[in-house]
């Protein structure tokens, strides 16, 4: 009699709820140093298609722009390093097991979550993440929309999900040093903000410029490497946590639920507080004399963005930009929401992977390459990566 070997998996709670936290640390950064959120799909689309002005945009729209376009660029790379970073630390063994993974079915996937982010005008990390840490109706709704979307692809395309035998509630080693290398980026970038605010470095352009590229880099290194941490990069654990415990229990794999609990109230927390530091830095400004201290700081006030209104403040938020560089908190509910909710949930059900995890696990598999000539698994998040890009040049504006 012939035995079947039947796949099996270890969930990893407590590393889901670290790199939780590391992925809103991460993405808090970004919000308190550019008043910017961490939206991947955003970063991407806007990168191959910037956004248009309007017939008559002003200087400082236009610096703007351009700088938030490099941010964005920076942060992708962070993302690529953050995932070159894990392969390095693991000596190659994090590259992913691709085994059944057909040409149609990644270019299928890529181009359904293309069109659905760039309809829904987010992804995982923009609506999940961030969204609905902000309390964001909007994102509230597209994350109800995709997780339903996602979860009944999963339940009729399974493949061969692994079997949870066990929970390994304490880090290993790997996990601890990935844990401790995001701490340090992490510390770093706080440390480079802090610096940035001291007065005479305030009215400094250019090193504010400088500062306001390198905390987008750092943001996205650490980012990439939280969700190496958090297991998000596995799309097999994706897919074990969409499928729910209710129709499969044995193949239901807590990781991502603990992520999210991990990710979620932190970020929360951390947005509020910056509301909150924000709304005392205006109400502060507006009880001290509005002329500036000198003509040159009138001048800078007028055509760069990075001054805020405040520059006597050193804890005004966002620390590197207008005071009117905010993520919106509401928005419209319509029919583009809705259908892209669907279509990127589709996407993301049909292969586990959301734009985030692509962008880390190519700069993983990209380390492959160069220790061991492994081009299957760069290729494979190569032409996911052009797919979700063609995906959103297809969406009309």
């Amino acid at each position: 009699m012939t035995s079947i070997d039947i796949p099996s998996t270890t969930a990893h709670p407590l590393a889901g709820l670290v790199g939780g936290a590391g992925i809103a640390l991460s993405s808090s950064l970004l919000l308190y140093a550019s008043g910017r959120v961490f939206g991947v799909s955003g970063f991407l689309h806007r990168t191959v298609s910037p956004q248009s002005l309007n017939s008559s945009p002003t200087t400082t729209k236009v610096l703007a722009q351009s700088r938030n376009r490099l941010g964005d660029a920076f942060a992708l790379l962070g993302l690529g390093i953050g995932g070159w970073f894990i392969g390095r630390s693991s000596s190659g063994s994090a590259t992913l097991a691709l085994s059944g993974h057909t040409l149609v079915g990644t270019v299928a996937a890529g181009l359904l979550s293309g069109i659905g982010s760039k309809l829904a005008g987010g992804c995982t990390s923009g609506h999940m993440l961030s969204g609905v840490s902000r309390l964001s109706r909007r994102s509230i709704v597209a994350t109800g929309i995709l997780g339903l979307s996602s979860s009944l692809v999963v339940q009729f395309n399974q493949g061969s999900l692994p079997v949870v035998v066990g929970h390994a509630w304490v880090l290993n080693r790997f996990e601890k040093y990935l844990a401790t290398s995001i701490l340090i980026v992490l510390s770093g970038s706080v440390a480079l903000l802090k610096v940035s605010q001291i007065r005479p470095l305030r009215n400094n352009t250019r090193y504010l410029s400088a500062v306001y590229v390198l905390v987008h880099l750092l943001s996205g290194i650490g980012f990439g490497i939280s969700l190496g941490l958090s297991g998000v990069v596995s799309a097999t654990r994706v897919q074990g946590f969409l499928v729910t415990p209710f129709r499969h229990p044995e193949l239901f794999d807590s990781t991502l639920g603990f992520f999210g609990l991990g990710a979620i109230p932190l970020a929360s927390g951390l947005y509020h507080l910056a509301v909150k530091l924000r709304n005392e830095s205006q109400r502060a400004e507006k009880t001290t004399q509005a002329t500036p201290a000198n003509d040159n700081q009138a001048v800078y006030n007028e055509r760069d963005p990075l001054f805020t209104s405040d520059s006597s403040s050193s804890c005004s938020v966002p620390y590197l930009a207008s005071k009117d560089t905010w993520p919106a908190r509401g928005g419209e509910i319509d029919r583009r929401l809705v259908l892209g909710s669907i279509l990127f949930g589709a996407g993301w059900g049909l292969r586990g992977i959301c734009p985030g995890p692509a962008v880390v696990n190519l700069g993983t598999s990209l380390y492959g390459v160069f220790t061991s000539g492994r081009l299957l698994d760069s290729s494979y998040w190569t032409v996911w990566l052009l797919a979700f890009l063609a995906g959103g040049k297809i969406v009309p504006k």
